[in-house]
């Protein structure tokens, strides 16, 4: 069957079927499951463009290849898949499979931040505290920690914490209770106070 002749539910059922093979967890499963992916991905579904992405990335199924990846996590992302434009992001910040731009790093993960992705939000965030492709900005760095934090991301809380503990060093003005309660999960708070 050609891609022009794919009817659109078969590629969620290429994913699914992809999906039971991958939890089986084995070598065999992982051929079967990237070959069901690849179906999904060749007929233009981002998800199975980002799975089988993220299966050359891991080397499951296949050799890694990070080129591989790269490739189809490009295709997704310019679909307007947000994983994917995330994990793009993140390698053109390593300069995995890709040649390395702090640019091109800050144009995906900001797509991927500004649609609520908790992982995106949080790396952008690092971007602006570790001035890589803009300015140093700590302001900037703890709203994207923030918006993280929020969703219960624990590096972000973690970049916050430290950015607390150092005050008015990284962040003026410095923050209030009221501040760092909002900021933070509930998770975090009821260890705080145990």
């Amino acid at each position: 069957m050609s891609k022009k002749n794919l009817k659109p539910g078969f590629a969620e059922g290429y994913n699914e079927l992809a999906a039971t093979y991958a939890a089986q967890d084995n070598e065999d499963s992982h051929e079967e499951a990237l070959r069901w992916w690849h179906k999904s991905a060749e007929s233009g579904n981002t998800s199975g463009q980002f799975k089988l992405g993220l299966a050359y990335y891991e080397g499951k199924g296949t050799p890694q290849d990070y080129e591989e990846a790269v490739h189809w996590w490009r295709q997704a992302a310019n679909n307007g898949h947000i994983p994917a434009q995330n994990m793009l992001g993140q390698m053109y910040y390593r300069g995995y499979g890709i040649e390395q731009s702090y640019e091109e790093a800050l144009h995906w993960i900001q797509m991927a931040a500004r649609n609520d992705f908790a992982e995106a939000q949080f790396r952008l965030g690092n971007l602006y505290e570790w001035g890589r492709a803009v300015e140093k900005n700590y302001p900037a760095a703890a709203l994207w920690y923030q918006k993280a934090a929020k969703q219960g991301h624990q590096g972000a809380e973690k970049a916050l914490r430290r950015q607390i503990t150092l005050g008015d060093l990284l962040y003026r003005p410095q923050p209030t209770e009221e501040m760092i309660t909002g900021w933070l999960s509930p998770r975090y708070i009821q260890m705080k106070d145990e």
